[in-house]
């Protein structure tokens, strides 16, 4: 099962994200940054719950990884 799967709960998501290795949080934002194109879901917008998990995992890995 999926983060996108499940009943969404965005405390859940960062803690989930949070255990992540970096291959995994890559992983998934690879697919959430697919997901948000618009190829991904046949023509239509992005859903707001893979906008959200790419922006999550983005912010995870700026907190893990600070420019600077």
């Amino acid at each position: 099962m999926s983060i996108a799967d499940e009943p969404f709960d965005l405390e859940n998501l960062r803690k989930r994200l949070a255990k992540f290795t970096d291959a995994e949080l890559m992983e998934y934002e690879k697919a959430a940054r697919y997901m948000c194109t618009p190829d991904a879901p046949l023509g239509k917008p992005p859903r707001d719950i893979d906008q959200t998990l790419l922006r999550e995992c983005k912010a995870e890995w700026l907190r893990r990884h600070p420019k600077g």
